[in-house]
C-alpha cells in the first residue's frame, strides 16, 4: 500500500474496507450474496496470481447466487442456513461514557 513513489498510503486500508463495503451492498441489492474472507493465506495468493512485490492482498470477496437451503445433503447445514439470526442488543455492543 504506496504511492508511486514509494511512500506509504496510511488511508488505503480505510478506502479498501469502504470499497467492499459497497460493493458488498451493491452484489446484494442486484441479488447476489458476498462472503468476505479476512483468513487466507496471502502469500500463496501472491504466488498463484503471481502478484507483484507491492501488493498485499487484504481480503477476499466470494460473490455468487445462494442455493437454496433445501439443496444441502448435510443436515446440519441446512439447519444452520434456515435458522433464525440472532443479533446482540446494542447495549452489548457500545460502551458509553460521559
Amino acid at each position: 500500500m504506496v504511492n508511486d513513489n514509494g511512500t506509504a498510503r496510511p488511508v488505503s486500508l480505510y478506502d479498501s474496507g469502504i470499497a467492499s463495503a459497497f460493493m458488498t451492498m451493491e452484489s446484494n441489492h442486484r441479488g447476489y450474496a458476498v462472503h468476505q474472507v479476512g483468513g487466507f493465506d496471502k502469500h500463496q495468493m501472491k504466488n498463484v496470481f503471481n502478484l507483484s512485490p507491492e501488493i498485499e492482498p487484504i481480503a477476499i470477496l466470494v460473490i455468487g447466487k445462494q442455493a437454496n437451503p433445501e439443496s444441502l445433503t448435510d443436515e446440519s447445514l441446512k439447519a444452520r442456513e434456515t435458522s433464525t439470526r440472532a443479533r446482540k442488543e446494542i447495549s452489548e455492543l457500545i460502551i458509553a461514557r460521559d
